[in-house]
């Protein structure tokens, strides 16, 4: 079986693909042969446009390919250069990644990663206050899906105090993804802090809830005071 070019008597050619079988006698002998012929001009055509097909799709992969390499390097480098640091976390809290900007505190990005958002080391004014703040509007961002921004002061590695304004945001990448940004925060920290509060908080009669609120602001009210 293989590809023939047949003439037409009117002119013209066209592809066939012609079979062609021995014809045996009941004791073997070969008495003559049967040839069949099929026309194969719409098969090679559709093969061609398959083939067509099939090379604007390689063609258009290979751009999508470039661009979408391109378009990751340009946004590493939006990432790396820029002046917050940026970091993805797991909804149970754990760092994934973070941008180089987490030197600021005096870390790399490979200390950083696997520890849990809300156990990055606290001021020593009142580490325990802090990290529950942290962890509490973490979880206000899980339960409630809005974005929460507030400051916190954490530790830098070398033991000075770095304060910081913090943004998380639930990003659904076909699972939740937590992404935050944290910059340098120079405004008064009890200002912003207790304005934070007021908005947030009813204190009411509930005596956990003054309790609260009081040791936060303490702790606050005496590293201000120290200054």
């Amino acid at each position: 079986e293989r590809e023939w070019t047949y003439i037409r008597t009117v002119g013209g050619r066209f592809p066939v693909r012609l079979s062609v079988t021995p014809v045996r006698t009941r004791t073997g002998e070969i008495r003559g042969y049967l040839g069949i012929a099929k026309d194969i001009t719409l098969e090679k055509q559709m093969r061609a446009e398959r083939d067509g097909l099939f090379e604007k799709l390689n063609r258009a992969n290979s751009l999508l390919s470039t661009e979408l390499q391109n378009a990751q390097e340009q946004y590493k480098l939006l990432v790396e250069g820029s002046s917050e640091i940026i970091f993805a976390a797991r909804t149970t809290g754990e760092i994934t990644s973070v941008n180089r900007r987490v030197g600021i505190l005096g870390y790399s990005p490979a200390q950083v990663i696997g520890q849990k958002f809300w156990d990055m080391p606290a001021s020593p004014d009142g580490p325990g206050v802090m990290q529950e703040l942290v962890r509490e509007r973490f979880e206000a961002l899980l339960s409630t899906h809005l974005r929460q921004e507030f400051a916190a002061r954490l530790m830098s590695a070398s033991g000075e105090p770095v304060d910081l304004l913090i943004s998380l945001e639930l990003v659904d990448l076909g699972t939740p993804v937590v992404f935050g940004r944290a910059s340098l925060f120079a405004e008064d920290l009890l200002g912003r802090y207790c304005q934070t509060e007021k908005a947030r908080y009813v204190v009411g009669n509930s005596l956990s809830m003054i309790d609260m609120v009081s040791r936060r602001c303490t702790a606050a009210a005496a590293y201000h005071l120290s200054e």
